[in-house]
């Protein structure tokens, strides 16, 4: 019976992943193009600066019918990129600005509904690996209806 709740969910997070590596090699105006897009939460020496990450977080029952139940998908998005010395807050915020475009012309599968508004939160800091560097990072859920009995 679980396996109906495993397939749904799983189904609905490759799409979203699979839709949002389009980004890679995309650039925002006159920006840096996005090197990579990856699963999980990478360090930032892991991969070629800048890239995007895409992890699910978590997956809770939100909504309980006689019919379904709807699971709440949490997933977060984090851009890491090189902070230039002259205007850091542009290149991360041509980022977020591409980022946010690419999730709101998303088309969900069927059974996957909405995302919550989010918000984005911007951090500046130094790697001994990358240099300067500013990440932006962003939490949003969608929901997954699965029929219930087989979840």
């Amino acid at each position: 019976m679980a396996d109906e709740y495993i397939n749904k969910v799983s189904e609905v997070w490759a799409h979203f992943f699979a839709y949002m590596s389009e980004l890679e090699g995309q650039s925002p105006d006159d920006g840096v193009p996005i090197e990579k897009v990856v699963q999980g939460d990478p360090a930032v020496q892991d991969y070629p600066i800048p890239f995007l990450s895409v992890q699910m977080l978590s997956s809770v029952v939100n909504r309980r019918s006689d019919e379904d139940k709807l699971w709440r998908q949490t997933v977060k998005l984090r851009i890491v990129s090189r902070s230039p010395d002259d205007d850091p807050t542009t290149e991360i915020l041509r980022k977020i600005a591409m980022v946010e475009n690419q999730v709101e012309a998303y088309e969900r599968p069927e059974g996957a509904s909405g995302f919550e508004d989010a918000a984005w939160a911007i951090k500046f800091g130094v790697s001994p690996e990358a240099g300067n560097i500013v990440m932006a990072d962003s939490e949003r859920s969608f929901a997954v209806k699965v029929e219930r009995g087989d979840n």
